[in-house]
């Protein structure tokens, strides 16, 4: 009787253990969906509009993103960038990172 009150103890306190994990994986996961990278060359800058386009490494198509103007202002035409942008409604861009300049 005691073995059994002591192995069913061992795993209440393994699941107390085990349950907090699981959710902080899952709310890292559901983060990370929520945010999407590209990676690619500045093919043109709109500053009127606030608008970069960015040739899309991965799918090869030009991507029109909307960034804050002190984020813009610093970007020139050919550099590879970085631009993590947070999806949902806005789609708003969150860092715009050079990655290195483009070889002329």
């Amino acid at each position: 009787m005691k073995k059994a009150i002591f192995i069913l103890i061992i795993l209440a306190i393994t699941a107390g253990l085990v349950v907090p994990s699981f959710a902080k994986d899952m709310k890292g996961s559901k983060a990370k969906a929520n945010v999407e990278i590209i990676k690619g060359s500045i093919v043109s800058i709109d500053t009127q509009r606030n608008e970069i386009v960015v040739k899309d490494e991965k799918t090869n198509t030009d991507k029109t993103v909307v960034a804050d103007p002190k984020m813009i202002s610093t970007l020139k035409t050919g550099e590879m960038v970085k631009v993590k942008i947070k999806t949902g409604d806005n789609k708003a861009v969150e860092v715009i990172k050079v990655v290195s300049k483009h070889k002329r």
